[in-house]
């Protein structure tokens, strides 16, 4: 048993280790989330209870959770869906360079159907997230092979002014989607994003988060239920459109958290009723 699983198991929380050992195809080289766990940064006991409360919240509504790092799976999985989803963008790509070591994703499944995701893609930039992305450096990892002379990224006004702030270890999180009949309207944008942010704090040590939402979506408080606190406009992402799914008439809201507020959210949903769960009963002496 891993150091990270022992922890789980001593949070006492009902469906901590439920999930089976096998994977359907194809997504078949993807291994169940706690197993993917691995806390080496960050406020220990707390993650570890967060992530078995929030396995726990996913099971009882028959919905496993589970980690990947090959991208070709997502990149299908986005084909697949394309009809309620917008086609990834070069960051959670395998061709943006995404993949093991800087990358990782979470897929929901309900009865061996992908019925969601979230995705993150980690930085080390120290030259700051404005500059990141006016360099591409946001969207590939080697933006001088990768990219086209039709890419641009860009921090405006406020975010720019933001953006500034944003340095040293970076997650960004995104590529959430849930199945509009299987997934949505079940409040599980409260779970994945938050899975990813201690995902990465727990692996990475990441000193900020950083996320966008379309104007569409923050109208009706998507952000907030992402549980982001800050929203800057003016993200500007422009791409060939066989590239991003982004290029539409709905503008790009930037959102962030800190180290500090990632944990304080944490704790926040640990104490909430959302999160929630019957304690495994003790056995008898």
């Amino acid at each position: 048993m891993t150091a990270a699983a022992r922890q789980l198991e001593d949070t006492g929380i009902d469906g901590a280790a439920a999930a089976p050992s096998h994977f359907p195809d194809p997504l078949r080289q993807a291994v169940p989330l706690l197993d993917a766990l691995t806390i080496h940064h960050g406020p220990a006991r707390l993650i570890a209870e967060f992530f078995a409360r929030a396995e726990a919240l996913m099971l009882s509504h028959g919905i496993r959770l589970w980690f990947s790092n090959d991208f070709r799976v997502l990149e299908q999985i986005n084909a697949a869906n394309i009809g309620s989803w917008y086609r990834l963008w070069p960051a959670f790509t395998a061709e943006g360079g995404a993949g093991e070591g800087n990358a990782y994703f979470f897929i929901g499944t309900l009865d061996g159907r992908v019925v969601a995701t979230q995705v993150g893609r980690v930085y080390d930039m120290p030259e700051g997230l404005t500059e990141g992305c006016r360099s591409l450096r946001f969207m590939y990892s080697d933006p001088a092979s990768m990219a086209t002379p039709e890419d641009r990224c860009a921090l405006l006004g406020d975010a720019a002014l933001h953006g500034e702030e944003i340095r040293g270890t970076i997650v960004q999180s995104g590529g959430t989607w849930f199945h509009g009949e299987l997934a949505r309207g079940r409040g599980f944008a409260h779970v994945f994003p938050r899975l990813s942010r201690a995902f990465a704090l727990a692996r990475w040590g990441t000193d900020w988060t950083v996320s966008t939402v379309r104007q569409s979506l923050a109208d009706i408080g998507v952000g907030k239920a992402y549980g982001y606190k800050r929203l800057y406009p003016e993200l500007i992402w422009k791409a060939p459109p066989s590239r991003a799914g982004y290029t539409k008439n709905d503008p790009l809201n930037l959102v962030s958290l800190s180290r500090a507020e990632t944990i304080a959210d944490l704790e926040e949903a640990v104490a909430s009723q959302r999160f929630a769960v019957r304690p495994r009963p003790q056995a008898a002496e």
